[in-house]
């Protein structure tokens, strides 16, 4: 091949090596290693090896209008021959095309026939017997027109297509950008091939973690532990009865009151195999969210379902989850929704709020300190919705849980605290377990009847912290410095261990002051606070600035990829720097961002991207420019003099000066954290952009537009488009495409036409559409007429 044609050739090897590691990675149980061959060989290989087997993959591109002979693969069976071991299996992977011959031996291998002498012998190499060739014809596969590629200066293209398909499906989570990650992956492929490695299933496993991809079994059951689920019989019945009657139901009530742990123990009761358990925290996203649902999906098999929610326009994700919803069985719990950010707790408002009118299949199961805005008591009276306000254990509960104690309580001893807790469960718990070890005496026991509900709960708490060993409580100290689940690389970095961090923190999973999901470790808010709390200021300010060392360390070697920081990073990089501020750990770079408003950081990103702020407020744009000349006056902003700095082809009014890369990074953490957004199309404020022209943008409602609504598709529209599919079916136009794509495309038959499928087109809404996002304009369709008029005049003129 020539030098362009090996590249290509390159191209297709390496993604099929990683779209066969990323298959075996699903099920590595009996893979210990995987052999990429050298790029400088002749012929390209890709071997896997198990316990007790062996498979080698042979991969040839073939250039457009050339068919594999028989003679082409005389030498691919021969090399099969020289290396068979008698149970070796064998696959020759190609993009090209087959003759009637190898056709004709590609489908008895499939099916098993015998294959006819004559045609064993036209494939028969020089000094070979037919009885090798038969053996080895026993154990190979022949794979013509594999992902092949309609674009001859791309042959990957459809193999890339499937391996960021499975990248999105379930076991696999990837932590940057989608694409980001597959390019990560493709080069680590290609360095391993290039040197001819042999690479254990660990290794790939860790290399693949550090380009950001995780393998997660069952993501989306991450149930919190509940250990031993005492009292709370009458209240559990009681919501389950709750949620039968309307499929969509809220607990509510104060932190540490038991939620998730009555939560847990309600979707064990309901629905244990098909529940999606989403733990909300600042940083969870509505892209996390939906790729738990999705991951759930997958898994039973609603493929179809899954990639449509994947494909959606943000406007139309909360409809097409209630439409999963009416139609599947399956519960989805958004648990501490008050934890939440503001985009997913209004995701979760509207889709309560769409549910009240529609009858689900599903669940919907929301944890929260308060109730929320999208439902009404009239809905409750009428059953459109579910609430429960969980109170404290009753006394009878708060009787037996202590009672099982060797050094049992009094009845009036029983009366006294539970008058001072309130039936707190955590509060509980803990007395427990302080007073089975002697480790609380009967003068504190009378003296936290006087306190609240909640400053009881903080002192049994610490009282609890107080009472383990001085490594203990030095370890789960540090540890609550660290923000939401914290992975085992942190815990090993900041607890200095050279031994399994789990058996470091044995005692304080037993004392049930940290808990365990999947490989992350939890510690309750309620714990969390009171351990912060125990540290003194000095010494939290090291360990935060140790921890800020460490994320920076990882964003380093980032950096110098093609591919940059992965988000992930910068935002706990960012938050253990945020709480640096006050100390001298703290670079005077950080300390001035820390000072500007949410305005000025928000005008700082808007500016980084289209060269000026957004401004929602006045349409004399004074209140923008009041802020750059804040930011002018701090010398973070100037007036742009380069005509090569353009934003959609137009050189943009402001750039920023004076900040570095890491304070770059700073600002995204500190705006992400603050809800400040400045993506173009997802702004979620709905009121006219007046320096719209300023940024370039194609009018004052482009900064929300994805969030407006679709004209939906009608019911001859889609009979129209699913005849189309069946048409093609029949006359074989499908043939060529993948099995996946092929179930993609019976999925849309299968579902057939939803019965709220409109009749006729919303006249109102087609009016609205946008010509050019083709969402409905905020400012209707006389705004979407002079929209039409003006771009028709451009298109004239041109």
């Amino acid at each position: 091949m020539s030098g362009p044609e090996n590249i290509k050739g390159f191209d297709y090897q390496i993604s099929y090596s990683l779209l066969k590691t990323l298959e075996i990675l699903k099920d590595t149980n009996s893979i210990h290693s995987l052999m990429f061959e050298s790029l400088e060989e002749e012929e390209e290989d890709f071997n896997i090896i198990g316990a007790d087997f062996e498979e080698y993959h042979q991969l040839k591109k073939r250039g457009e209008g050339h068919h594999w002979t028989p003679g082409d693969l005389k030498e691919i069976f021969q090399k099969f021959i020289s290396k068979d071991k008698g149970a070796t299996k064998y696959y020759f992977i190609t993009d090209g095309t087959a003759n009637a011959e190898v056709k004709k031996l590609k489908s008895n291998l499939e099916t098993q026939e015998e294959i006819d002498e004559i045609l064993l012998k036209t494939f028969l190499p020089e000094g070979e017997s037919l009885e090798n060739l038969k053996s080895i014809f026993k154990r190979t596969t022949l794979l013509t027109r594999f992902y092949s590629s309609d674009d001859d200066r791309d042959p990957a293209k459809n193999l890339k297509a499937k391996i960021i398909e499975i990248l999105s499906q379930p076991p696999f989570e990837v932590k940057s950008p989608i694409h980001t990650c597959y390019s990560l992956l493709w080069k680590l492929l290609f360095d391993y091939a290039r040197e001819a490695q042999n690479i254990g299933i660990d290794r790939i496993k860790s290399d693949f973690e550090n380009a950001g991809l995780f393998i997660r079994q069952k993501p989306w059951f991450d149930t919190p532990e509940i250990g031993e689920f005492q009292g709370r019989e009458i209240e559990v019945k009681t919501i389950l009865a709750e949620l039968i009657k309307t499929n969509k139901l809220i607990i509510y009530g104060i932190n540490g009151i038991g939620k998730t742990w009555i939560s847990t123990k309600t979707v064990q009761e309901a629905s244990p195999d098909s529940t999606c358990w989403i733990k909300i925290n600042r940083w969870t996203s509505i892209d996390y969210v939906l790729f738990l649902v999705t991951s759930l999906l997958y898994s039973r098999g609603y493929d179809y379902e899954a990639k449509q929610l994947q494909s959606l326009d943000i406007s139309e994700r909360v409809p097409a989850l209630i439409k999963v919803l009416v139609k599947i069985d399956i519960t989805v719990v958004f648990d501490s929704i008050n934890s939440g950010n503001s985009d997913v707790y209004t995701f979760v408002e509207q889709l309560v709020e769409i549910s009240l009118k529609k009858k689900l299949l599903g669940k919907i199961i929301i944890t929260s300190t308060k109730r929320i805005n999208s439902y009404t008591d009239f809905d409750v009276k009428n059953n459109n919705f579910s609430e429960y306000y969980l109170n404290g254990f009753t006394l009878e509960d708060t009787e037996i849980i202590l009672n099982t104690l060797n050094d049992k309580l009094s009845e009036e001893e029983i009366h006294k605290f539970y008058k001072a807790v309130g039936g707190h469960p955590m509060s509980i718990f803990f007395l427990k377990q302080l007073i089975g070890n002697k480790s609380i005496s009967a003068d504190e026991l009378s003296l936290i009847g006087t306190q609240t509900i909640e400053t009881t709960r903080d002192w049994i708490i610490e009282k609890s912290i107080i009472q383990l060993s001085d490594r203990d409580k030095e370890f789960l100290m540090k540890l609550s410095l660290l923000d939401g689940e914290i992975l085992e690389d942190e815990i090993a970095f900041i607890l200095e261990a050279n031994t399994k961090p789990k058996y470091l923190l044995h005692n304080l999973h037993f004392n049930h002051l940290i808990s365990y999901k999947n490989e992350e470790l939890h510690i309750h808010d309620s714990i969390k606070e009171v351990a912060k709390n125990l540290l003194q200021s000095d010494y939290r300010f090291k360990i935060h600035g140790k921890l800020t060392s460490f994320y920076f360390n990882k964003m380093q070697l980032q950096e110098g990829s093609k591919d940059g920081v992965l988000y992930d990073d910068i935002l706990k990089w960012g938050n253990q720097l945020e709480q640096l501020e006050g100390s001298n750990l703290l670079e005077e770079k950080y300390s001035t961002l820390l000072q500007l408003s949410n305005d000025q950081l928000n005008a700082l990103g808007a500016i980084k991207r289209f060269g000026y702020p957004f401004d929602f407020e006045t349409e004399d744009l004074s209140s923008s420019e009041q802020i750059i000349e804040e930011l002018l006056e701090k010398k973070f902003v100037e007036k742009n003099t380069d005509p090569e700095k353009k934003y959609m082809y137009s050189p943009v009014e402001f750039v920023l000066v004076n900040l570095d890369f890491w304070q770059d990074c700073f600002i995204t953490y500190l705006c992400l954290s603050r809800n400040l957004p400045y993506h173009m199309g997802y702004v979620p404020i709905f009121q006219p952009n007046h320096s719209w022209h300023l940024q370039h943008s194609s009018c004052w409602w482009e900064h929300c537009i994805e969030y407006m609504p679709l004209p939906p598709i009608t019911k001859s529209e889609k009979t129209e488009h699913q005849a189309f599919i069946k048409e093609q079916f029949e006359k074989g136009a499908y043939n060529d495409k993948t099995p996946d794509e092929k179930a993609f495309l019976q999925g849309i038959l299968d579902e057939g036409v939803p019965d709220d499928t409109p009749d006729e087109k919303n006249l109102e809404m087609e009016e609205s559409r946008c010509p050019i996002w083709g969402h409905c304009c905020p400012d209707g369709k006389e705004q979407a007429s002079e929209c039409r008029m003006e771009m028709d005049e451009i298109s004239t003129d041109q």
